[in-house]
């Protein structure tokens, strides 16, 4: 069984303690949590749910010039029609097989950034983490 801990809890420890938990430490975060005590803070970091983010959106192209875009394009018998529009989420679109350029490598890169943004704009909870 864990022994409860009853050392300090001053600015070193609840930096320790947000390290661990959370992808950084902002001084907002610290000057938060510097006002807590040890269990209120675990509380808020173990129990607060974070909301529910916004899917990631197309922010990928492969050209500047819009209308010379292929990205999320098929030919549909000999009409080219547009999957995902930019700034559309394209998480619930299905995958084609016609596309004019393959889109995946920039969908696999967006998530990443869409989930780097997730990280670095966290809420107070170790659910990132």
């Amino acid at each position: 069984m864990l022994k409860l801990y009853s050392g300090p809890f001053g600015k070193s420890e609840v930096l320790h303690l947000l390290r661990r938990t959370m992808f950084g430490v902002s001084k907002a975060d610290l000057h938060f949590f510097m006002s807590k005590t040890l269990s209120e803070s675990l509380d808020i970091l173990i129990n607060t749910k974070p909301t529910t983010p916004n899917p990631p959106l197309r922010t990928y192209y492969n050209n500047t010039d819009p209308s010379k875009d292929t990205f999320d394009k098929i030919n549909n018998n000999g009409t080219i029609e547009t999957i995902v529009n930019w700034g559309e989420t394209w998480v619930d679109k299905p995958v084609q097989t016609n596309f004019l350029a393959s889109s995946n490598s920039a969908r696999r890169l967006n998530l990443k950034q869409w989930w780097t943004g997730l990280q670095i704009h966290q809420d107070r909870s170790v659910y990132e983490k």
